[in-house]
């Protein structure tokens, strides 16, 4: 009897260890290991916290290459088991004994890290990742926001077919999803052109932000497309020309439609978003420049935002006169790319204009070369003497 109580306990723990074996090489074989580690534990580390581990997880998934992609698919909507959710939901909870014992023993919810680490795998393979479109869109919908901008910037990556998962954002309930929508559509080139009817309507958004990203996106878009029409009107022939030229008239009244939101942009909090507002009203072709919004932009904290709206004044011309004394106040700017860029914008403003001379004048002792040269050369085109 005994014999058969030890032999019957010795082949339960063969069939445990056979069946844990068994397993071992089922999860191995699918999802097999790269120098060292599993593609979801590299899609991991792309979130390390030092640049080091993040660029080695960077090389081995561009080692792998596309074979990746399906992992990192199945990885970037990944989801925490219940029981670990339900665990350190209870902590608060629960007495400090069991609060400890929970630590030790259960690892915290990490899911959001990996969704967000396979977003910037999949980003690295571009276009050739366009089978995890439909994953990447649940991504981009996820309710972290690092997940949220992670998975449109591999989405934005992937180009053209994916502009459709952008469209279909703008119109989300959520305003986060709208203004990322409207704001990655940027990037997407001349395959955003066909949503440009979707950002139109956001123009019209109850979220100011929404309103300003599309504004941006739009004047993104109509600058590209507005050299192509330009040249199709000049270099063109027949029916195409006059198409151009209609063209060209119906992207002006677009154009205006989009001023007030992206005036509001050049003074959002972000100062890359400002920055980049007043770089795109500067490209803009309207009659009426916003040269208000230049003008609050010269004195911005940041210096590129105030070196946008600098050389914004300078491709003005004459149009800029009435920001004249806000230009003199730059040549006394911190930084010597701004005092460059206010000198060459006053030597725009046509002679006679005897105020802007005297100040430029006395730049030229300027201890920067560079400043010295514009000041020269604004000197030179309005006509007063550089060496007076």
């Amino acid at each position: 009897m005994k014999r058969r109580k030890i032999f019957w306990f010795a082949s339960a723990i063969l069939l445990v260890l056979a069946l844990s074996g068994g397993w071992i090489v089922i999860q191995f074989l699918r999802h097999p290991a790269y120098e060292g580690q599993t593609i979801a534990q590299w899609a991991f580390q792309m979130t390390a916290s030092d640049q080091a581990s993040r660029n080695k997880a960077t090389e081995v998934l561009k080692r792998i290459g596309p074979p990746a992609i399906p992992e990192l698919a199945q990885a970037v909507v990944a989801r925490d088991s219940r029981f670990r959710s339900a665990a350190w939901r209870s902590i608060p909870k629960v007495p400090f004994v069991v609060r400890r014992l929970i630590a030790r023993t259960v690892k915290p919810p990490d899911a959001a890290l990996l969704r967000m680490g396979a977003a910037r795998g999949l980003a690295l393979f571009g276009p050739e990742a366009q089978t995890a479109i439909p994953e990447l869109e649940i991504a981009f919908h996820d309710k972290h926001d690092q997940v949220v901008t992670e998975a449109g910037i591999a989405l934005t990556a992937i180009g053209a077919p994916a502009v459709a998962v952008f469209q279909r954002g703008l119109t989300n309930s959520d305003a986060r999803i709208r203004r990322t929508s409207a704001y990655l559509l940027r990037d997407a080139g001349i395959g955003a052109v066909a949503s440009m009817g979707d950002l139109f309507k956001a123009l019209e958004d109850s979220d100011d932000s929404v309103q300003a990203n599309a504004a941006y996106t739009l004047a993104r878009i109509q600058t590209h497309v507005i050299s192509n029409l330009a040249a199709v009107a000049q270099s063109g022939s027949g029916n195409s020309r006059d198409a151009a030229a209609r063209g060209l008239m119906l992207l002006q009244q677009t154009i205006q439609r989009s001023m007030p939101s992206l005036v509001r942009m050049a003074k959002d909090a972000d100062p890359n978003l400002r920055r980049e507002a007043v770089e795109i009203l500067r490209s803009l072709l309207t009659q009426t420049p916003p040269l208000g919004a230049f003008m609050d932009a010269l004195e911005d904290p940041v210096v590129d935002v105030r070196l946008a709206a600098a050389n914004a004044l300078g491709s003005l011309g004459r149009r800029a006169r009435p920001a004249a004394q806000a230009l003199i106040r730059r040549l006394a700017d911190d930084s010597p790319q701004v005092r460059a860029a206010a000198a060459q914008a006053l030597g725009t403003l046509g002679a006679p204009l005897t105020e802007v001379v005297a100040p430029l004048q006395k730049l030229l002792e300027d201890r920067d070369p560079t400043v010295q040269a514009a000041v020269r050369e604004a000197l030179a085109r309005l006509g007063a003497d550089p060496e007076k």
